[in-house]
């Protein structure tokens, strides 16, 4: 054999094998079922789906947001599809049904879509939880309402992945910061299950503004942003308000899912409205309220409708923590420059997805 020919054989070889690493490297690569422009069918058995928003950023001709998207039993839909979507943004509020062409703002190109559940996006949670007297009310012999509050806390925490961060506030009359933002597990569980000093007030809406500034503070890009804010009565010390809370979280571009622990009907009656309006500003929705009616009776024993009830706490925080941990995230382009200081609505609506149709009417201040 020649040394012409020996030297084109040990190129085919090189080349074969590097062509080999090359196509190895792309075979690996991580691939986004999500960002398919072919719409998806919901799973098998579905029999309704709710949509909520999420974060939401705008500066100039780009748009980041996040939406949650569950199922009748509030089990998590992840394979929608960029075929299954489309955003608009207005300049005034649109309502969640019905299009008008009044107040778009040019047109949207969704650039990405994925889900939490593909790429493992972090999330930064801020959580409020009532730490009011009325916590202390007894539900068994040695055991109160706030000892339910703390496993479900430690319940989100657990599921919570470790990149991912929370912060803990605490109120009764005063609003502590027991937890600043942090991955720490441990940390995040002590400062949960800190319980003195009682007051007698609650100071819910102070509360919650202090977790969404605790909240605003995290990077949107790199992590799913919410604050979930927990009371088991209204508000009734602080200076904040309603009003400031619904508008520091729209300006912050931040959802508020709002949970209610009531002794009884007549209570959840009187004081569950501010939590499903704040719900609703927040993320288009009053599906992001959530309410667990304990019934305290003053038995030695618990009775079945109380144990319900405390598992159901549980159920919320895990069903928030899965919702949050496998959001949407899109990224989009605008035809038309956001103003910053602006307030924007966006619509994020859900088609072609089985027999499914819905929307969701998020609004935000522009960056």
């Amino acid at each position: 054999m020649t040394k012409r020919k020996i030297g084109f054989l040990v190129f085919c070889l090189v080349a074969s094998m590097f062509f080999a690493a090359g196509c190895s490297t792309v075979t690996s690569d991580p691939v986004n079922p999500n960002d398919s422009t072919t719409p998806a069918d919901p799973p098998s058995g579905t029999t309704s789906v709710t949509l909520s928003g999420g974060s939401t950023t705008g500066t100039g001709n780009t748009l980041s947001l996040n939406f949650l998207a569950v199922d009748q039993a509030s089990t998590t839909l992840t394979n929608i599809t960029r075929g299954n979507v489309s955003i608009e943004v207005y300049d005034s509020n649109p309502g969640s049904s019905g299009i008008s062409a009044a107040g778009l703002v040019g047109t949207v190109v969704i650039n990405v879509l994925s889900s939490g559940a593909n790429t493992s996006k972090p999330i930064a949670v801020g959580m409020v939880l009532d730490k009011s007297g009325s916590m202390m009310d007894p539900l068994s012999p040695g055991d109160a309402k706030v000892r339910t509050l703390e496993a479900a806390a430690d319940i989100f925490i657990d599921l919570m992945s470790n990149d991912s961060q929370a912060a803990i506030i605490n109120f009764d009359s005063v609003v502590s910061i027991e937890a600043a933002m942090t991955t720490d597990k441990n940390v995040l569980k002590i400062a949960a299950s800190v319980e003195a000093p009682y007051g007698g007030s609650t100071a819910f809406f102070t509360g919650a503004s202090t977790g969404i500034t605790e909240t605003a503070a995290v990077n949107s890009t790199n992590y799913v942003r919410g604050v979930i804010a927990m009371t088991d009565g209204a508000n009734n010390y602080g200076s904040k308000t309603e009003y400031d809370v619904t508008t520091e979280a729209i300006a912050a571009g931040l959802p508020v899912y709002t949970v209610g622990l009531f002794d009884t009907s007549s209570e959840a009656s009187s004081n569950r409205a501010p939590l499903q309006r704040i719900a609703l500003a927040t993320t288009g929705t009053s599906e992001s309220y959530h309410e667990v009616i304990v019934g305290v009776t003053g038995l030695s024993v618990m009775s079945a409708d109380q144990i319900r009830a405390l598992g159901a706490l549980e159920d919320i925080y895990t069903q928030l923590a899965q919702a949050l941990t496998d959001a949407y995230t899109a990224t989009c382009t605008l035809s038309t420059s956001l103003t910053a200081g602006q307030q924007y609505w966006v619509r994020i609506t859900l088609h072609t997805y089985g027999t499914f149709s819905q929307s969701v009417v998020v609004s935000f201040i522009a960056q």
